[in-house]
C-alpha cells in the first residue's frame, strides 16, 4: 500500500514537470496505477480492523474521501493555480503524499490473525456465486444468462465462441 501511495503521489508531483502531452499522459497513467494499488488493500485493512456490524460505516466514511477530496482539490488547486501556476499545484498535492507513503510504510501494520474473524453468516450463498460467475463471463454477460458456474467457466475458457452455449 505504501508503494502504491508513493507511486500515486510521486507521479502527481511529476505531472508538474511535464513538458509535452505525452509526458503529461504518462504521468497521469502513473497516478492511476498508484491509485489502483491503494484502494483494494485499504478495503482489506478496514475489513480486518472493524467488526462486521461496524464495517459498513467504516467503508462509507472511507468512500467519502473521494467527493471531499475532489471538493478540496478544486478549491485549493484553483487557488494555488491562480497565484502560483498549475505546475506548483501538482507539487503541493504530490510531494506531501510521498512523505505520507513513508509514514504508512513505517507505521501501518496488518492486524494479527487472532483479530480477524470469519463469520458463518458472511459465507457466500450459491446465488451470489452464480451472480459473480455471471458478471465475470464476458460472453454470457452479453448473450445469455448463466445457469451454472460450470457453464460460465466453459465460456470463460473459450472466449472465442461467438455465443455462450449451455452444456
Amino acid at each position: 500500500m505504501a508503494l502504491g501511495l508513493a507511486i500515486w503521489s510521486g507521479m502527481t508531483a511529476l505531472t508538474g514537470l511535464a513538458q509535452s502531452f505525452t509526458q503529461l499522459a504518462l504521468a497521469r497513467i502513473g497516478v492511476g496505477i498508484g491509485e489502483a494499488a491503494c484502494s483494494p488493500p485499504a478495503h482489506s485493512l478496514l475489513s480486518d480492523y472493524f467488526p462486521p456490524d461496524r464495517r459498513g460505516t467504516a467503508l462509507s466514511i472511507f468512500s467519502l474521501g473521494v467527493p471531499i477530496g475532489i471538493m478540496i482539490g478544486y478549491l485549493a488547486g484553483g487557488w494555488v493555480n491562480q497565484y502560483f501556476g498549475w505546475r506548483t499545484a501538482f507539487f503541493v498535492v504530490g510531494l506531501p503524499g510521498v512523505v505520507l507513503a513513508l509514514i504508512v510504510r513505517l507505521t501501518l501494520r496488518e492486524p494479527p490473525v487472532a483479530i480477524r474473524k470469519v463469520c458463518k453468516e458472511q459465507q457466500p450463498s450459491q446465488q451470489i456465486l452464480l451472480l459473480m460467475s455471471y458478471g465475470l463471463c464476458g460472453n454470457c454477460a452479453r448473450f445469455a444468462i448463466c445457469r451454472s458456474q460450470r457453464h460460465c467457466m466453459r465460456c470463460m475458457a473459450t472466449a472465442s465462441l461467438p455465443l455462450c452455449q449451455p452444456l
